[in-house]
């Protein structure tokens, strides 16, 4: 399997070792999967972070007995739930195609 951060950091000279073996150059196609998986660990993590600064927030609500504060955060820490799973969802999926493509 190939190195995506090898490729990143040398395009051309990929390329040009596919095409001594007669293949087509690859790294563009490459890169772009893994920049949009980079995307998408980063929006993953604005997320988790969101999540976590909520949680805080929550415990800090609950201590001076605000109730309507309480559920507030609670809804933002379920939505960002949401989020998180679907974006893991898509980061293995962008995962999985890389893979495929590096071990090609």
């Amino acid at each position: 399997m190939h190195d995506i951060k090898w490729i990143r950091d040398n395009p051309e000279a990929f390329d040009r070792a596919l095409k001594r073996r007669g293949l087509a150059g690859q790294a563009e196609n490459l890169i772009s999967i893994d920049g949009r998986r980079r995307a998408i660990i980063r929006v993953s993590e604005s997320y988790k972070a969101r999540r976590n600064a909520a949680s805080e927030k929550i415990r800090q609500a609950k201590a001076q007995n605000n109730e309507a504060a309480v559920q507030e955060l609670m809804a933002e820490v379920a939505e960002c739930k949401t989020s998180i799973s679907t974006t893991e969802r898509e980061e293995k999926e962008a995962e999985q195609e890389l893979n495929k493509a590096l071990a090609e």
